[in-house]
């Protein structure tokens, strides 16, 4: 299963990975702020709009447990707002050690146990969110209702839920319980069609609203005779003539981005398409077959992750998303090209 996903898991994860609570916070609450406008009554605004600029103004410290699959992974982390910029450290504290330490900027990931470092850039462009989902919240009201659940105590703080329900087969809904004071998310479901929880981030413990010195966030791994590994920005570059295109598109989903990038395991050019409904993403990626390598075909999963991968004119067709099953072999079984695609041999 996992052979299935990592020829380009790299290029995947860059959509995608679900690193910590704070980007659960910062991709959930950019939805959220964008919906406001469609919300059911007055109070559900007045928490979208709380939810959406606490993690942007709150300083803290907190424990946090990530269940997916049938893993559960516990981390620390260390988040301070200065003069409008977010600097984070998230320490894992089961399993592998590893450390991520980023900005606004800059991401860097400490593998001790490899003795690596990995530096990756962090930069933005007008296709990710939340200028996409303003967009389309018209259209994300049509597949997905919002409304306030109840209250509840969540790391000893009292929290407010807020219930995103799907309303189709093809994507997923979401449970939110906010500390009601602060308004910080402390607790995300993942939820399917039955209510039933996918994936799960919970606060265990947190500190609100506390002075943050730099010693906090500075890495535990020395640096000395360590491997870096950085992430050649210039190597993912939006494209505007895509021949590849999905003919029969999973209801609510619209292309957000087309890009071109470097596949790391096999140093190849791959086409990667994005498709979202304004909160659920699907990638698709393309890139031409090669001799001895595994050819992915049907349904895989990793946890709430389905792939779907085919072969297609000689070429090795692999669609990932956080979505269901029947979702991405919708989109693998309708994407066609208009011709022979010509992928250049390097991306300058």
């Amino acid at each position: 299963r996992d052979d299935v996903l990592r020829p380009c898991r790299r290029l995947r994860c860059q959509a995608m990975k679900p690193v910590s609570v704070a980007q659960v916070v910062t991709f959930l609450t950019a939805v959220f702020f964008c919906v406001i406008v469609n919300a059911d009554t007055s109070a559900t605004q007045a928490w979208l709009m709380k939810m959406q600029s606490a993690n942007k103004q709150q300083n803290y410290i907190g424990t946090f447990i990530y269940r997916h699959d049938a893993h559960l992974e516990t981390m620390r982390i260390v988040h301070r707002v200065r003069s409008g910029k977010v600097l984070e450290r998230i320490v894992s504290l089961n399993g592998p050690a590893r450390e991520v330490v980023r900005d606004n900027r800059i991401e860097r990931i400490y593998l001790p146990d490899k003795n690596i470092i990995q530096i990756n850039s962090r930069t933005k462009n007008e296709n990710e969110f939340p200028a996409l989902l303003t967009r389309s919240m018209e259209n994300f009201q049509n597949h997905y209702h919002v409304m306030l659940g109840g209250e509840s105590r969540i790391a000893d703080r009292m929290v407010q839920m807020v219930i995103i329900k799907s309303r189709d087969e093809y994507r997923y809904g979401y449970r939110l319980w906010a500390d009601k004071k602060t308004g910080l998310l402390l607790k995300a479901d993942l939820v399917n069609m039955k209510g039933q929880s996918l994936e799960q981030y919970m606060f265990t413990n947190i500190r609100i609203g506390i002075a943050i010195p730099a010693t906090m966030l500075r890495p535990r791994m020395s640096t000395r005779g360590v491997k870096i590994k950085q992430q050649n920005a210039h190597k993912i570059a939006p494209v505007t003539d895509m021949i590849w295109s999905v003919r029969n598109l999973p209801k609510g989903f619209r292309l957000s981005a087309k890009m071109l990038g470097i596949c790391p395991a096999h140093k190849t050019p791959v086409h990667h398409l994005v498709y979202t409904d304004g909160l659920a993403a699907v990638s698709i990626f393309i890139e031409k077959a090669g001799k001895n390598r595994k050819v992915i075909k049907g349904l895989n999963q990793m946890g709430a992750i389905h792939a779907y991968g085919k072969m297609l004119n000689g070429y090795q067709i692999t669609v990932v998303g956080q979505v269901p099953a029947g979702t991405v072999r919708q989109f693998g079984k309708s994407i066609f090209s208009s011709q022979i695609a010509r992928l250049p041999v390097s991306v300058r």
